[in-house]
């Protein structure tokens, strides 16, 4: 087996990178899917002689330790916290973000260094030798899926209600390689006008029940250690529609500089910071915190007791 492939788990992202890859025929039964998750430890399977990374960077002791049981490992990531971090030495990297993630299982990636894009010196994107002239037609024939499912993640304005529809739709699949397969077979059975035209009457819905969520934000005074600053933002406890929650947050409070969603899981709390207004840079943030994310949209993990202590004397209640 060629590779073991790390993505994303539980994220349409990762999951369609996972998904595009499947497509390509010289691959076939030589990768090894490996999903991860945010909160649970890095598990290196090496069923395969080189390592993947994408739309994911794990800690440096977790690509230590693949540096040593693979001959190459690869890591392909566009969140500006990547950007930010210091690599171990052997790390094959592309860090590109100006794509969303599942586009960077796309070979053939322009990798000129520029500010937006970083690269191990000599990189080669480690599918270039094994994609066919099929492969990528099948490629070209899923561009308007793919296109609307990274939409949101590129920050496209052009697409950005097209990709509000689209997310809306995709919620009644499961974020998985199975589920982005299932979706793209019934976006290519309705076609991209119906499927938006669905996700339009769905993303009202969603909306009516991620607004009553945002009815019990409080606000709470968060600080920045490292900067020496405090910022008083509205949080409000969500177990899902998270983003959409985050969406309604920013529209009431205008005036704060990014809004806070926290949601329980067994053994932690995942904190998420998105901004709506402003040029709040949450990813500096979440990143002095111990979390990572993108300029407008990151998180990072606590526990119960932190997140009981915010609580415990909000500044008010809209």
């Amino acid at each position: 087996m060629l590779f073991d492939f790390y993505y994303h788990g539980g994220c349409p992202d990762g999951s369609t990178a996972a998904f595009i890859v499947q497509q390509y025929s010289k691959l076939k039964n030589e990768v090894n899917y490996v999903p991860l998750y945010h909160g649970v430890a890095t598990r290196i399977v090496v069923a395969a002689k080189d390592a993947i990374f994408i739309d994911y960077h794990p800690g440096n002791e977790t690509l230590s330790s693949a540096l040593e049981a693979y001959e190459n490992v690869y890591l392909l990531d566009h969140h500006k916290s990547a950007f930010e971090r210091r690599w171990p030495e052997g790390v094959h990297a592309l860090l590109d973000d100006r794509v969303a993630g599942c586009e960077l299982a796309y070979p053939n990636v322009d990798v000129q260094h520029s500010e937006h894009v970083v690269t191990s010196q000599g990189y080669k994107h480690p599918f270039d030798a094994y994609v066919t002239l099929p492969d990528m037609k099948k490629l070209h024939k899923m561009a308007p899926f793919v296109k609307l499912m990274s939409a949101g993640d590129r920050f496209d304005r052009k697409s950005g209600l097209d990709f509000v529809s689209f997310r809306a739709w995709f919620k009644q699949f499961e974020p998985t390689i199975e589920g982005v397969k299932d979706a793209y077979a019934a976006f290519t059975r309705l076609g991209e006008k119906e499927v938006l035209k669905q996700g339009k009457v769905f993303n009202e819905l969603i909306m009516q029940v991620a607004a009553q969520s945002a009815k019990s934000a409080v606000i709470i005074t968060v600080v920045e250690e490292a900067a020496g600053k405090a910022y008083e933002v509205p949080l409000c406890i969500a177990t899902n529609l998270i983003s959409e929650t985050a969406v309604v947050l920013g529209n009431e409070y205008k005036e704060a500089p990014f809004v806070l969603v926290a949601t329980p899981k067994k053994d932690f709390v995942s904190m998420g910071a998105y901004v709506s207004n402003g040029n709040f840079d949450v990813s500096a943030l979440a990143s002095s915190l111990g979390g990572g994310g993108h300029r407008s949209a990151a998180g990072w993990q606590c526990t119960f007791s932190d997140l009981m202590k915010m609580l415990e004397k909000p500044v008010a209640k809209k």
